[in-house]
């Protein structure tokens, strides 16, 4: 789902065969086509770069080209290798260079030793997206600023001409400076991409992980590619035919109706802290009440927060509260702090003292790690990404050229009002983050919207979270419903999806990777919550591990707070 502002930080070689016990090496070995150089040393030992042409349109293979930049961390028992475990984190707009770059030992340790000795893991920024070509619609941050919407949602009716200026400049700016990338970036495409690279690599099937929009991308590749599906795991996953949105009346991120997701993870969050007590949630007793009871108070007076490494006073409203609330609700580790901070806007505390908060809870950027993890590599094999390629055109570019949505913003401003009552009071916030799509003056000729129940040739294993702000356990369930061939693996750990955050879950997933024929075994199957945020030692509550917070990263919703 939506990668994060700057304010909230937000394969090998061999083919693989699926046989009766699951998935072996294969006896024949075609020479790859990929030249790997090492890179990114000082974050992983291992890591291996590559930059590999594609077909900007593959209507016409041998015309433009486009780059797909791409790393990979080479598995340890090379000699009884499944294959590549292509991974995509999410967004659309996240990077899987990144992600696998530094969150990959970590996705190893959760999947499990066995699993993952046996599969090279291997990223691939999606075309228009980091370090592959990307859509860069402005010369400078300045131009930009126009672009950037001025809160979460629209509170008032009279900030509604802010909202569509914003998204008209952002329209405006990529069909002039954006190139012919803008019109071939649908999921259709980086699916297309993928088969690209599996070819390149030698191997017969595509084996993959993906989690978020990650998860429409695996659903995307499994129906335009059955016969080449291998070891295939959605996690966090959205309806596709909620996300195609054909016909359009509603905005598309209202049609999944991530908004009903979002509250049911606010409900539980509310919960555990009353059940934990004000020994250790900082908002209970009557945290309920003391939650709402602090949204109505920021329509009317919103709250100043300085930030500790640049000394700006940022302006706390109702929108972003809702936003930054739906932040930490992405990892039930930060419920912790998200409780503190939330008690902290209740009793008045300082700026100061706010703006501490919110930096340790990672909503604001520490001023060394600005940067991101890759540009402080001293290897680094590609360019950073440029300060002029905000992670929201990337995120429109893709969710724009993949569904169909209302043409005006009165229209959206009436769905997002509907959403609230239906949904609760995150609908407002999913419905505008998708607003761009009522103007955006791009479409691509070659998505795919359907159908999505082609029966292919292993298993896939669907992971739907009871309690996720993003992407709605209905989403799994639907999936699970469409494919004929799969099977659904239930988790009732609060957050955004199953990766990192349960044990039960990567055991289960490992034992997929090493045999997708355990798919039947595992349907029905049902992780329960470990442990509790708030009565858990406390060191569990200072912050996610690396792996989880690259997941926040890429896929919280983005969020620009007013300055004073």
């Amino acid at each position: 789902m939506p990668h994060v502002s700057r304010l909230i930080p937000p394969a090998a070689l061999g083919a693989a065969a699926v046989l009766v016990a699951g998935l072996v090496p294969a006896s024949a070995e075609p020479a790859e086509q990929i030249a790997w150089h090492p890179c990114y040393a000082d974050l992983t030992e291992g890591l291996e770069c590559a930059l590999v042409p594609a077909p900007l349109d593959y209507d016409d293979p041998d015309g433009e080209q486009i780059d797909l930049a791409m790393v990979r961390l080479p598995a340890s028992d090379q000699e009884n290798k499944i294959g590549s475990l292509f991974v995509n984190p999410g967004g659309p707009g996240g990077s899987a260079v990144e992600f696998v770059a530094a969150g990959g030992p970590q996705l190893q340790e959760w999947i499990g030793a066995e699993a993952s000795s046996r599969y090279d893991l291997v990223g691939i920024d999606p075309r228009g997206i980091g370090r592959s070509t990307p859509l860069d619609c402005f010369a400078t941050v300045e131009d930009a600023l126009p672009a950037t919407k001025p809160g979460a949602f629209p509170v008032e009716d009279e900030e509604l001409p802010a909202f569509e200026a914003a998204d008209r400049n952002l329209a405006e700016a990529c069909a002039e400076n954006g190139g012919a990338i803008a019109e071939h970036m649908s999921t259709a495409n980086v699916a297309r991409d993928h088969d690209h690279v599996r070819e390149l690599l030698g191997e017969e099937k595509l084996h993959y992980y993906g989690i978020s929009y990650g998860s429409q991308l695996g659903s995307t590749y499994a129906n335009m590619f059955p016969d080449r599906v291998g070891a295939l795991v959605v996690d966090a996953v959205i309806d596709p035919v909620k996300w195609a949105n054909r016909p359009g009346r509603l905005p598309f991120l209202t049609a999944i109706r991530s908004g009903e997701g979002a509250t049911e993870t606010l409900d539980r969050f509310l919960e555990l802290c009353e059940d934990a007590g004000p020994q250790t949630c900082a908002l209970a007793p009557d945290a309920r009440s003391r939650f709402d009871a602090l949204a109505e108070r920021v329509r009317e007076d919103p709250i100043e927060l300085s930030d500790p490494s640049t000394g700006e006073v940022l302006v706390i409203g109702y929108d972003e509260l809702l936003a930054l609330t739906m932040n930490l609700l992405y990892n039930a580790p930060l419920f912790p702090l998200l409780a503190e901070l939330l008690a902290q806007l209740e009793a008045g505390a300082s700026p100061e003292e706010l703006g501490r908060t919110a930096q340790q809870a990672q909503l604001l950027p520490d001023a060394d790690t600005a940067r991101s993890t890759l540009a402080q590599s001293s290897d680094a094999p590609f360019p950073e990404i440029p300060d002029t390629v905000n992670a929201n055109q990337g995120f429109v570019g893709v969710g724009c050229s993949d569904s169909e949505n209302p043409s005006d913003h009165d229209q959206i401003d009436r769905a997002g009002d509907r959403s609230v009552r239906t949904d609760g009071p995150f609908g407002q916030v999913w419905t505008w983050a998708g607003s761009t799509c009522s103007v955006w003056p791009f479409t691509d000729e070659d998505r795919y919207t359907g159908p999505y129940t082609n029966q292919t040739a292993a298993p896939v294993l669907v992971v739907g979270n009871r309690e996720d702000p993003a992407t709605r356990y209905e989403g799994a369930q639907s999936l699970r419903g469409l494919l004929p061939n799969s099977a659904l693996l239930t988790t009732e750990t609060p957050g955004h999806g199953a990766l990192g955050a349960n044990v039960c879950a990567g055991e289960l997933v490992g034992q997929y990777l090493l045999d997708p024929n355990s798919a039947g075994e595992i349907d029905g199957r049902v992780c329960a919550m470990e442990g509790n945020p708030f009565t858990d030692d406390p060191e569990a509550a200072e912050g996610p591990n690396q792996l989880r917070q690259l997941v926040r990263e890429q896929n919280a919703p983005q969020l620009s707070l007013t300055r004073s």
